[in-house]
């Protein structure tokens, strides 16, 4: 549990105070949902039922909830605190299941509301996510809640009315209202309201409860009354034009990029045309069934998740935190506290939800207006202005015009040749201003490239008076640094700044993130920037400080601040901006994007190691942001670059001269560490190879030969797991038993024997593995192994891994984090960090440690390269040892194993990322072509062999559910698989021939016995699904062991049929079943009670 507790507090979960760990309640789901097993290594979980009832009506101020909770359909005395509980006359602690907690929390929340807060729009409001949540654990209403139905609406639409005599009228229209009912409400109240009650189906009533600014624009609609003439004329050609007052009026100049204010459309960006894939085909069709209420998602570590989604609110809450990150042009988002990539598989399941994939600009709007900064993107036109600067910008320097070292340098600094060439670049290009506003430093990951910034920054400040950063007092005219959030909170430029720069060059520094943005707002105000539409923080609160580091996400949400011009002029804030890992804001018409063009600094300087990530695109939009027209409008250079045909290498070549490459003032300048570092120790590649068991080489076969029974990139998952440890293939839980660890897997054994090879040495060793699991086995074993204290670090996020940036439990996150990364360096000698290869590679520098383990390897090559160059880089003075662990069949029964296809794969494609302008495939695509190189090689004839006892009781209990629902199948039932948890009781439902039957299946030892309260379970099953599906129920227990005598009394005398060892082993020898194909079965298991319960009303359509 130690090891998990520290991960909680690196990851931001929790907070430590002198020998106590605090974990607030709203983590834990979160804390379950990173992989980590806290709560259910001391706990169980509570299999219990709600009974809501109620005090008075809706509405009233004497409202409020009563609920208890009910075991085998009884109320127990169960005594809550937060997620956790315990039942009278039980010691056990059992924890409530997400939803559960949710809502009893709302409902505890609104009963401790005062009774003057209890108004009619609080009190719909607040049901309507009662009972939604309440409908979807199979909680039992009373009858009044039961009939009462809400709709808190989501997007406003606008109904334009005509008269019979020709005049028109603004009216509102709601999704989920039918007919006119809201329409006739509408107009029969002489002012807009806030709340209306509707005819609603069945002669029942729904009520539609508003929210402030919704109300706000109702009263708009209702201003445009029986419009006739030129007025109806004006208001049907700009409608839109009646709700501006919805925006506060802006008094403030921004740049000229600047267009106006509003909302930002998710445009499409003109993507390469190409079929869709096999994987993209095994998602749509195998993981995400009709009737379905789950995605599958990449996590920030590649680890596809089959993410459930039983409410609609958690729905709009995953689209809305997707579409945020395509905004702002981050690669992930958060979603309960976890992190996924933003890739085809959420593109194509919010283009699924939406049904509008063919019309982006429909994609959902949240319930507020947006206020965003619009700034033309050059997609279709260019500006006059921008186009004559790109012209006389372009005229190439015959020479570069010679360095300056800044006298601010630290007598002891000295910059490299290669980044003495760099800074003579940038100063060069400086002096070219105005038409010359900014360049792209693209040198390869580890050259040094924040040196070479900070050296050009302060040769500025020195040099330059009319940036306005020269003078001793305040004002200035700052420089603004931004960055994502890992390199904020590790302060990787203050460092640098530090230890390079004499005290005071840069001074004063304002680090604007968390606490310190609350205290430069204006006043008292409150609201986002990009809801209330106007600046919140002066220009003279920046104008206090030389130089301002922020996050991209802060930009992003106080663009109207960062955007202003100083007072009276038409000057921009900001004199230079330095966008680090400029990767960040590639794609174009996202927030992000518009933010940043919306600014209008004298000089841009982006920076990033990786201009080109997965199209040629990325290169245009970074350059568009630094020098605009450049390179024409994105959709020309979509056209002329990425969709013509034959030969790239000569369209390439004109793109180099479009950037000056080459040349003095060159627009990019890049530069390859082979290049350049001649006196760097040499870097070698080292497989580490080891024999794989009877078991793993079985296990390769069954689930090559399953991918008709499920998604293709799950069974590609499914093999990475087997490959890293067998037992994150069978989910073990409970204690990690270090011995056992070791004898299960001939690589981690190999890991373990090279570590001692380094140990002699006394050198450090960095391991990089994405699964939270594999990093807690790697942290047991080597710690039982060599009585090391291993850290993991996963790192932080822009949004902090679902954790409030600014929060107590973010700063703990940081310092956790930050001591972790000194331990491993200062300690002397030998010693080994796990590092998560996604999130800690960004910004961090390891060159304390000179090997490096990829332990579980991304089919990516980028990011295997980004990890190794937190090692290989400036400041390396030992010999490199890259080791990759390889698992093979020597006596070949396999081609080729998994490990080996992937090693080929990614030498392959680390030979094309060489070219820094050629693209990668999409992560997908190459997870793809793998998966096409495994199966190609897969045998010809189906070497999987039947599942026999022995494989049966090693089963986990939710594998076992699979088997025993997949047996049913065999044998003509159709199958439900019920949720993990809050599945009522009944691990699967099975109908055949007109009879409907509940499933328990008890795993157990091989000569187990199963006792009575079993059939209570059922019973009170039985009880529990009987009014959501209305038809006669019959029971089934199942289990490996045997059942005691007085179960089989208690069956016998309440009808529920069992199936013992005996008969299901014989079962399994008439119907045999697969390893693989029970696997497969689990996949397509429901995602929570009510979606069980529709998945068996359907049978009965």
């Amino acid at each position: 549990m130690a090891l998990e507790v520290g991960q909680a507090l690196e990851m931001g979960f929790a907070v430590a105070s002198e020998n106590v760990v605090f974990v607030p309640n709203e983590f834990f789901p979160q804390i379950r949902r990173r992989g980590l097993r806290l709560t259910e290594m001391a706990t169980e979980w509570a299999p219990i039922l709600l009974k809501i009832e109620r005090a008075n009506d809706i509405g009233r101020p004497e409202f409020k909830y009563r609920y208890s909770f009910l075991f085998e359909s009884r109320p127990i005395d169960f005594t809550r605190s937060g997620y956790f509980g315990t039942i009278s006359g039980d010691s056990k602690i059992y924890r409530l299941d997400d939803q559960t907690f949710a809502l009893v929390s709302e409902m505890d929340r609104f009963n401790a509301l005062l009774p003057v807060e209890k108004g009619r729009s609080e009190s719909w409001l607040a049901f309507s996510k009662v009972k939604e949540c309440a409908i979807d654990v199979g909680a039992r209403l009373d009858s009044y809640l039961l009939s009462n139905d809400v709709i808190v609406p989501q997007q406003l639409n606008l109904e334009v009315h005509t008269w019979p005599d020709g005049s028109i009228s603004f009216a509102p229209q709601v999704s989920g209202i039918e007919g006119t009912s809201l329409k006739k409400a509408f107009f029969n109240s002489p002012r807009a309201q806030d709340f209306y009650s509707v005819d609603g189906p069945n002669q029942s009533r729904v009520r539609v409860v508003f929210d402030e600014r919704q109300a706000e624009a109702l009263g708009r609609m209702k201003d445009v009354h029986h419009a006739r003439g030129s007025e109806k004329e004006r208001f049907l050609e700009n409608p839109e034009a009646v709700f501006e007052g919805l925006l506060d009026v802006v008094e403030v100049r921004y740049g000229r990029r600047v267009t106006g204010i509003g909302s930002i459309a998710v445009l499409a960006q003109g993507p390469i045309a190409r079929s869709r894939s096999v994987l993209e085909t095994g998602l749509t069709d195998q993981g995400r069934r009709s009737g379905q209420s789950n995605v599958l998602l990449s996590d920030a570590s590649g680890e596809i998740i089959d993410v459930s989604l039983p409410t609609t609110a958690e729905k709009q809450d995953l689209i809305g935190s997707a579409l945020d990150a395509l905004d702002t042009g981050t690669p992930t988002f958060t979603f309960e506290g976890r992190e996924y990539k933003v890739d085809e598989n959420i593109k194509s399941y919010i283009a699924e939800q939406t049904t509008l994939a063919s019309k982006p600009e429909g994609l959902p709007k949240s319930q507020k207006t947006d206020a965003y900064l619009l700034s033309y993107q050059d997609d279709e036109d260019l500006k006059s202005w921008d186009v004559k600067d790109a012209e006389e910008a372009r005229r190439a320097c015959e020479a570069p015009i010679g360095y300056v070292l800044p006298s601010a340098l630290q007598p002891n600094v000295i910059l490299k040749t290669h980044q003495l060439e760099g800074l003579a670049w940038l100063q060069t290009c400086h002096r070219l201003r105005p038409s010359r506003r900014g360049s792209l430093l693209a040198d390869d990951m580890g050259l040094g490239k924040t040196l070479q910034i900070l050296s050009y920054l302060a040769w500025c400040i020195e040099h330059d008076r009319d940036l306005g950063l020269s003078t001793s007092r305040p004002p200035w005219r700052p420089i603004l640094v931004v960055l994502p959030l890992i390199l904020l909170e590790s302060n990787t430029w203050e460092n640098e700044i530090g230890a390079r720069f004499r005290a005071g060059i840069f001074d004063p520094i304002l680090i604007l993130h968390g606490d310190k943005i609350k205290e430069l707002r204006r006043g008292k105000t409150t609201g986002k920037e990009t809801s209330i539409g106007k600046p919140l923080i002066s220009p003279s609160e920046f104008a206090k400080y030389r130089v301002v580091i922020t996050n991209y996400q802060t930009l992003t949400n106080y663009q109207h601040s960062f955007a202003q011009l100083i007072p009276d002029t038409q000057r921009s804030i900001w004199s230079v901006l330095i966008t680090d890992e400029a990767q960040e804001y590639k794609s174009p018409s996202t927030k992000i994007s518009h933010a940043l063009k919306a600014l209008h600094p004298d000089v841009h300087i982006a920076c990033t190691g990786t201009p080109v990530e997965n199209r040629l695109l990325d290169l245009w939009n970074l350059i568009d942001t630094v020098q605009p027209a450049l390179l024409g409008t994105s959709k020309g250079f979509i056209t002329k670059y990425e969709q013509a045909a034959g030969d790239s290498s000569e369209r390439l070549l004109e793109l180099k001269q479009s950037l000056l490459f080459n040349t003095a003032n060159a627009f990019v300048l890049r530069r390859n560490k082979s290049e350049v570092l001649k006196d760097l120790p040499p870097k070698t590649f080292e497989p580490l190879y080891s024999e794989m068991t009877e078991w793993e080489i079985r296990m390769h076969q069954e689930l090559l030969n399953s991918v008709d029974g499920g998604s293709p990139l799950k069974i590609l998952h499914k093999l990475v797991a087997l490959y890293q440890h067998p037992s994150l293939l069978r989910e073990d839980g409970g204690a990690l038993d270090a011995r056992k660890l070791l004898g299960e897997s001939s690589k981690l054994r190999a890991v373990i024997e090279l570590l001692k090879s380094i140990k002699r040495r006394g050198e450090k060793c960095v391991i990089f593995a994405y699964r939270i699991s594999m990093q807690q086995i790697l942290s047991t074993v080597i710690e039982h192994e060599y009585g090391l204290q291993v850290d993991i670090v996963n790192g932080s996020t822009e949004k902090s891994g679902g954790v409030d940036a600014g929060s107590l439990g973010s700063q703990q996150a940081r310092r956790t984090r930050n001591a972790m990364l000194e331990r491993f360096r200062n300690t002397r000698g030998f010693n080994v960090i796990i590092l998560s290869p996604f999130v800690a590679s960004i910004g961090l520098t390891i060159t304390e440690a000179n090997h490096v383990i990829h332990y579980g390897r991304w089919w990516n090559p980028a990011v295997e390269a980004q990890a190794t160059d937190r090692v290989y880089r400036i400041g390396q003075t030992k010999a490199v040892h890259v080791h990759l662990p390889i698992l093979r069949d020597t006596q070949g029964r396999l081609p080729k194993s998994f490990d080996q296809n992937l090693h080929e794969l990614i030498q392959e494609k680390q030979l094309q990322a060489e070219n820094f302008l050629s693209p990668l495939p999409e992560e997908s695509r190459i997870g793809e072509e793998l998966f096409g190189k495994l199966k190609g090689e897969a045998p010809t004839q189906d070497l999987t062999e039947p599942i026999i006892a022995e494989t049966v009781d090693k089963l986990p209990h939710h594998l076992f559910e699979a088997l025993i629902a997949l047996l049913l199948e065999k044998q003509n039932y159709k199958t439900i698989l019920t949720a993990r948890s809050n599945d009522g009781g009944a691990d699967a439902i099975a109908f055949r021939e007109g009879e409907l039957w509940l499933v328990q299946a008890k795993h157990t030892k091989k000569d187990g016995l199963v006792n009575s309260v079993a059939m209570g379970d059922l019973m009170a099953a039985a009880q529990t699904y009987a009014k959501p599906l209305s038809y006669s129920l019959h029971l089934l227990a199942v289990t490996n062991g045997n059942f005691s005598a007085d179960t089989r009394n208690e069956a016998a005398r309440n009808g529920i049929r069992l199936l013992d060892r005996h008969k299901l082993m014989a079962d399994l020898r008439t119907n045999p079943v697969t390893l693989g194909a029970v696997y497969a079965r689990e996949d397509d298991r429901c995602s929570s009670f009510a979606d069980g319960v529709s998945a068996a009303n359907r049978w009965f359509e």
